[in-house]
């Protein structure tokens, strides 16, 4: 018998003695439960960090620790002695996280086995240092960054630290933050930097930086480490990449929705997005099921919130209030709906609301008024819708548009938009839906709207004798990609007041070939 599986036997056999399940000692162990299942199983030998805490924890005498660590490391060093498997120990009680703790999620990850597996391969290249994983509010970073690094945390002769910096919004203190994680006091010595780069030297770890987003600048802080500590990598979630030389960017996807017109619930639920969405409804019903009455309905629901993991998981903790076909039919509007998170979660994360808000407040004045006004603009936009309904020559007539939309394409709140061959931007529903009650509530909506719809009569108008001739095809492509804009348009000239009707009315002359 070679010494991981005399290893894994004895892990299982006082795990049992003490009643302890995989996940309550990986809980102790500060480890994922897979790992856990590979050390039994004698695949995985732990780092050092979790040998000393499983030392400590299976009530290996103080004395011997050093050889157990040593034993569970690499089979060399004593083994605990038997007399403690004979001995009934007491139940170890869980005590505060040590800080820089891996924390373990109370649920399981869903639908993500694409992502980890990308993620994993990355991490054994060994050609990436730094992973960032970025993405809109809500799309489950944090979730994905704690389950890879679980799974990776035998790997690292020192084990993971987890630093969270959604606390913080000063850079300067991103050192101190992550000292804190190490076990490192600012009290006297040099500098905590030094501090950092020595502890980290000779180490051989992981490092999660979560969220980012709130301390970008510190950036050529994290590479100036990297530099120094050939031993570890990193793996950040953010809103926005750190744009370092080296960092391999991660953009982490919405769910996988049901392709339509499937609505079997046997096959609904190879969908990622169903799958999570009817776990987490049974989580608050224990008695709700996928069936073919509802089965449309919860596809529906999946993909009105856009896939998102944080939006279906508050649409699902509706499910006791609402059956599926009456949420489905309160999603029109979204915001006021998807609220009443777990509260053990951060506040951003128990309404969709503060998700984005948190974003939202991340940005410079002039962005936010750009994030506001384009949310006048429906299923996409080109630069030159942006340009004329935002009108931001006057704030800094220096800068072209698309690099102003690229700047909120940086921090995740609008995207390219995948179905266009030209360049032409997207925001998630969600998304548009937040930065159009912040331009109402800034008492910027009439105005907005007034030059969409003047911008919106002129493209058709200019489009109205070509799409009979030799261009037509480009032009009919080109009015259909704006057909949701054009109808806004339409909406709102017919809605306003007898000024208006004449733009509605033009507008419809302009159309009436198309």
């Amino acid at each position: 018998m070679d010494a991981a599986t005399e290893l894994g036997q004895w892990l299982r056999a006082r795990r049992r003695e003490m009643d302890l399940t995989q996940a309550a000692l990986a809980s102790l162990a500060g480890c994922s439960e897979s790992s856990i299942r590979k050390f039994e199983a004698g695949t995985l030998r732990p780092s050092r960090q979790v040998a000393e805490l499983l030392a400590e924890r299976l009530g290996v005498p103080e004395s011997g620790r050093d050889d157990f660590v040593r034993w569970a490391r690499a089979g060399t060093g004593t083994a605990p002695p038997a007399t403690i498997q004979a001995q009934p120990a007491p139940r170890p009680q869980p005590r505060r996280p040590q800080a820089g703790a891996l924390p373990v999620s109370p649920t399981p990850i869903v639908g993500r086995e694409a992502e980890v597996a990308a993620l994993r391969e990355m991490m054994r290249e060994g050609t990436h240092r730094l992973i960032s994983l970025t993405g809109p509010p809500g799309t489950g970073k944090t979730r994905l960054a704690l389950h890879v690094a679980g799974e990776a945390a035998g790997e690292f002769r020192d084990g993971v630290r987890f630093v969270a910096l959604a606390s913080i919004t000063d850079p300067d203190l991103v050192p101190a933050t992550i000292a804190r994680c190490l076990g490192l006091s600012e009290a006297g010595g040099p500098p905590i930097i030094e501090q950092v780069i020595q502890r980290l030297s000779d180490a051989e770890m992981l490092l999660v930086l979560d969220n980012f987003e709130q301390v970008v600048p510190a950036g050529p802080l994290v590479a100036d480490i990297m530099a120094q500590v050939p031993g570890c990598k990193f793996i950040v979630t953010s809103r926005e990449a750190l744009h370092l030389r080296g960092e391999q960017i991660f953009p982490v996807p919405p769910l996988g929705l049901p392709q339509p017109p499937e609505i079997q619930p046997a096959a609904l639920l190879s969908a990622p997005a169903v799958a999570l969405f009817v776990q987490r409804a049974r989580e608050i019903d224990p008695s709700f099921a996928l069936t073919e009455e509802n089965a449309a309905d919860v596809a529906a629901i999946c993909y009105r919130v856009e896939g998102l993991p944080l939006a279906i998981e508050l649409a699902a903790a509706r499910i006791a209030v609402y059956p599926p076909p009456a949420l489905l039919a309160r999603l029109d509007r979204r915001l006021p709906l998807l609220t009443d998170g777990p509260r053990d979660l951060p506040h951003r994360q128990r309404t969709m609301r503060n998700a984005v808000g948190s974003s939202y407040d991340l940005l410079e004045p002039p962005e936010q008024h750009l994030f506001r006004v384009l949310s006048v603009l429906r299923d996409g936009f080109t630069a030159g819708a942006a340009q004329e309904v935002c009108d931001c020559d006057a704030d800094d007539p220096g800068i072209e548009m698309v690099e102003r939309v690229s700047s909120l394409r940086a921090k995740s709140l609008v995207r390219l938009d995948p179905r266009s061959e030209e360049t032409r931007f997207v925001m998630l529903e969600m998304i548009r839906e937040y930065a159009a009650e912040k331009l109402a509530e800034g008492g910027e909506q009439e105005v907005a709207l007034r030059r969409h719809a003047l911008y919106f009569l002129r493209l058709a108008e200019e489009a109205e004798p070509l799409i009979t001739g030799g261009r037509q095809n480009e032009w009919l492509d080109r009015l259909e990609a704006e057909h949701a804009n054009l109808r806004a348009a339409l909406v709102w000239a017919f809605a306003a007041g007898d000024e208006e009707v004449e733009i509605g009315a033009r507008l419809c002359l302009a159309l009436s070939k198309f």
